[in-house]
């Protein structure tokens, strides 16, 4: 379960992971079932299923503060070790609900290393406040009914 990750000892003195191979990540992201349960202009809560184990779901927030910087935590064990100076977390849980979210408004979201990998892409850029930058992008009615038709073929609903 480590793949994707690299470990290193914080000055803090606990283990944090940072993401070393964020397609992978994405990739897993993908696979997971998301359940949204409340959004709004402010924030979003989720459930997420882990992808190793289905009867295992970890609850997922997303909110922007007042500065309109955004935010995300999950209840997940990489989520549960963040430190309290850096507790965002950009584990496939939260990139599986970003892209839920985002597929709330017709847009698909990919994520990338760093603000310069992101910014080649010419796309409206998203940055949540961990590890990772996402770039946006419209999904056109060929994406959407290509996503749906594939998650009726596995008898999944991702939202």
């Amino acid at each position: 379960m480590t793949e994707g990750y690299v470990w290193s000892d914080a000055q803090i003195g606990k283990w944090l992971r940072h993401v070393v191979n964020v397609k992978q990540l994405q990739e897993r992201s993908r696979g997971m079932v998301v359940r949204v349960m409340s959004t709004s202009r402010q924030a979003a809560f989720c459930y997420v299923q882990s992808g190793s184990d289905e009867s295992v779901w970890y609850s997922v927030r997303v909110w922007n503060d007042a500065r309109g910087l955004l935010h995300t935590r999950c209840s997940c064990p990489w989520g549960q070790h963040r430190p309290k100076e850096s507790p965002e977390c950009a584990c496939s849980h939260v990139m599986a609900a970003m892209e839920a979210l985002a597929g709330l408004v017709g847009r698909s979201l990919s994520f990338w290393l760093d603000m310069a990998d992101a910014e080649r892409q010419h796309r409206p850029i998203v940055e949540p406040r961990a590890e990772v930058v996402a770039t946006s992008r419209k999904v056109g009615a060929a994406d959407r009914s290509m996503f749906h038709s594939a998650e009726a073929r596995r008898g999944k609903r991702r939202l």
